[in-house]
């Protein structure tokens, strides 16, 4: 084993991981990131499989007035796409599309529901979980059975996208007690990695480098990976919640027991996603969001109208993810594409090529954002984010409690972190 000396250990190259090096580096501070995989972003991942840059973990700048990402990509001089939700439209299994006034009124429905339940979640039992009184709420008003499916399906991408799970292993205390930012929701035009490309390019990386185990007892801290040891003053973690509630890495001695329960009380959500490019499109190409309502929901990202391809991205969310997720390639795009062929009939042509994420079996993720569920309290995420013995710091989404689940919120705590680094090695020189 080679003990190669630097500054600052940075576990992990996605977007906190990445936020942290390039704060530190500005300033003139040694620092390396280690990945685990042979790519930088972790679960910001574009994929050019397809011959256009489809984005299989986070897509969206989530609301653009104010975020630092949408700062970020203007002061690159990136660009961005606005996303137009108004011209979603949506299918019955049947093959029967929803009315567009009927669409809009029961979204204006869901909006409303959400705004009552997010107001009857400030005296919510801890215990409780976000299915009861969404259930309820959608029972009390009555609708025909239809109605209340196309409603549904809206709540769950309204609701279950955001947060990252099924209602029932949602917190419905804690379903609205985080922040967010107004505005549109924009993409990168050349994918997210145009962002990653720019902010790694005076970075040290080292790629394929899995952290088997974080020693800190001594006055450095030693950071094993398979391939070598690296020896730092300080090391920031930017390890996924699934990785950490896995016990992956062994920390040397254990982390004290209030950062083990802060990890093991929050929860990890599945969104996972299937791109499926076809020779011509039988779908309309005006349309940003395709949603279908039948034995299962599904939500199609269409990339047409940023990319002008002939692309639909397939996204499943929480136990419906998970169900996919044990489906091999092929089989996973048949039973994708038959909720297409049901609805669209013989005008959809298989799709001639195909990519998919699996983040609940990835290895360096398992799982996609954090969330808290019945029973967890959401003081976990700053719990998870303070410092130990002022030598290792934590950042990524999952120690943001007021931005967790996004990329801004990671983006903040790599820099929130990186902050508290340098001003520590600053009062020691």
């Amino acid at each position: 084993m080679n003990s190669e000396p630097t500054r600052i250990v940075v576990i992990g190259a996605g977007i906190a991981g990445l936020a942290a090096a390039s704060y530190l580096t500005d300033r003139g501070v040694d620092a390396v990131v280690l990945e685990a995989r042979d790519r930088i972003g972790g679960r910001i991942w574009t994929d050019d499989g397809l011959g256009c840059p489809v984005d299989m973990g986070a897509t969206w700048i989530h609301g653009n007035l104010g975020n630092p990402i949408t700062a970020l990509a203007s002061k690159l001089d990136l660009s961005v796409v606005r996303t137009d939700w108004d011209t979603t439209r949506v299918w019955l299994d049947d093959g029967s599309e929803v009315p567009t006034q009927k669409l809009w009124h029961l979204w204006e429905e869901a909006e409303s529901l959400c705004d009552s339940l997010a107001k009857m979640s400030e005296q919510a039992d801890p215990q409780t979980s976000l299915e009861e009184p969404l259930v309820r709420s959608i029972d009390r008003l009555n609708l025909p059975v239809d109605d209340q499916r196309i409603l549904l399906w809206i709540l769950m991408g309204e609701l279950t996208m955001n947060l990252g799970d099924d209602p029932k292993q949602l917190s419905f205390q804690h379903m609205d007690d985080d922040d967010d930012f107004d505005g549109d929701d924009l993409v990168f035009s050349a994918g997210y990695a145009s962002l990653l490309k720019q902010i790694s390019q005076n970075l040290t990386i080292c790629t394929n480098s899995i952290v088997t185990n974080v020693d800190w007892s001594g006055q450095s801290v030693l950071v094993k990976t398979q391939a070598q040891d690296f020896v730092a003053d300080k090391v920031i973690i930017t390890l996924p919640l699934g990785v950490l509630k896995a016990n992956l890495v062994e920390f040397t001695p254990p982390l004290p027991k209030r950062k083990q329960k802060a990890i093991s009380t929050l929860g990890i959500g599945l969104l996972d996603s299937l791109a499926m490019q076809f020779d011509e499109p039988f779908w309309p190409a005006e349309a940003h969001l395709i949603g279908i309502v039948g034995e299962r929901f599904s939500w199609f990202r269409n990339l047409l109208p940023d990319l002008n391809h002939n692309v639909l991205v397939h996204h499943a969310v929480g136990d419906d993810a998970r169900s996919l997720s044990t489906l091999d390639d092929e089989a996973l795009k048949d039973r994708i594409f038959a909720e297409l062929r049901r609805v669209f009939g013989p005008t959809a042509l298989a799709p001639k090529a195909w990519r998919r994420s699996n983040w609940g079996q990835d290895p360096f993720t398992l799982g996609s954002y954090s969330h808290v569920p019945p029973n967890g309290r959401a003081k976990a995420f700053n719990q998870l984010a303070k410092p130990e013995a002022e030598c290792l710091y934590f950042a990524g989404e999952a120690t943001s409690r007021r931005y967790r689940a996004t990329v801004h919120g990671a983006w903040q705590t790599g820099i929130r972190e990186a902050k508290k680094v340098y001003a520590s090695l600053s009062n020691r020189t």
